[in-house]
């Protein structure tokens, strides 16, 4: 697989369990499909809150706004918020396909540092999982094409 930085607009942040990622697509793919409906079903990434009953709840900024906010969260969270974990499942190839014929696309996360970069695309665009491998060896691995 090869991951591109197409552009600007490939790019996004990811809020979820209290964390910011970034997110890009790849093979053509946007990281943020403007048609994915907000929902969280998955809730892997779930923070828990506690319930005016004293219980513990969970809520997502991905899930629907007006869920999100019924359970105390603020509407600023929510802005700009995608799913992580159904993206991420559906990386591994177990994407949900939905009643209404939506396929969850997949999304790659890079982290927040993206100082490494241009060590891996040195010799175009893109990057394959095989520079990345080299690149965390380091130099003295065998065979590494990033440093020669």
């Amino acid at each position: 697989m090869t991951v591109c930085l197409d552009s600007a607009d490939d790019r996004g942040v990811a809020v979820a369990g209290g964390g910011a990622w970034l997110c890009v697509g790849w093979g053509g793919c946007s990281a943020w499909p403007n048609d994915r409906p907000r929902h969280c079903d998955l809730g892997y990434l779930r923070t828990p809150y506690r319930r005016p009953d004293g219980r513990v709840g969970y809520r997502c900024p991905a899930e629907p706004v007006d869920e999100y906010v019924r359970k105390g969260g603020l509407v600023d969270d929510t802005v700009g918020s995608r799913c992580l974990c159904n993206g991420l499942i559906a990386t591994v190839g177990l994407g949900q396909r939905r009643p209404d014929g939506h396929v969850e696309p997949p999304l790659v996360t890079l982290g927040q540092d993206l100082a490494f970069l241009p060590h891996l695309t040195r010799r175009g665009d893109g990057y394959t999982s095989a520079d990345v491998i080299a690149y965390l060896l380091g130099p003295t691995a065998p065979g590494n094409r990033l440093l020669s």
